[in-house]
């Protein structure tokens, strides 16, 4: 198992342990130091100052055990935010309706980016709702999505 899953395991387990939804963990290496950043949600939405500093310090706790660390590394705990990252099926599905940005490789390898209204979210795939038309996007296509901060289409 990579450091990285390892890491990413603990951290997921931790804040599931405590009742929230980890929606994305990002682990840097920034001027030689470690640096680490997890994005929290509620169930119930709405994450609060007190959530963020509950989660840190239970995750200071779990990663002070891994002897890699031992150099260091800074850790960060917020939410989402305005421009959430989208990452899960559940997620598009969760935001169905509002402006997402999704960064993608078409079927040539190249890399893409759109931003329109999330119609609809499988197992597999996305539709976005984009002037022109409307376009279908695998999972496994996608490599970053976002919420644009535009209000909720009804």
């Amino acid at each position: 198992m990579a450091l990285n899953d390892k890491i990413n395991g603990l951290i997921k387990e931790e804040v599931e342990s405590l009742g929230y939804e980890m929606v994305k963990t990002m682990l840097r290496l920034e001027s030689r130091r470690k640096f680490i950043r997890v994005y929290i949600d509620r169930p119930d939405g709405g994450v609060t100052l007190d959530d963020c500093v509950e989660v840190t310090r239970a995750l200071g706790f779990v990663l002070e055990d891994l002897e890699r660390l031992s150099g260091g590394y800074k850790l960060e705990v917020s939410s989402p935010g305005f421009n959430r990252p989208l990452v899960k099926p559940e997620h598009f599905r969760r935001f169905a309706g509002e402006r997402a940005k999704v960064v993608f490789l078409d079927e040539g390898g190249s890399k893409k980016s759109l931003t329109g209204n999330i119609r609809e979210a499988g197992d597999r795939d996305i539709t976005l709702g984009l002037n022109r038309g409307d376009v279908r996007i695998r999972f496994d296509q996608i490599l970053e999505a976002n919420l644009s901060g535009a209000k909720k289409v009804k």
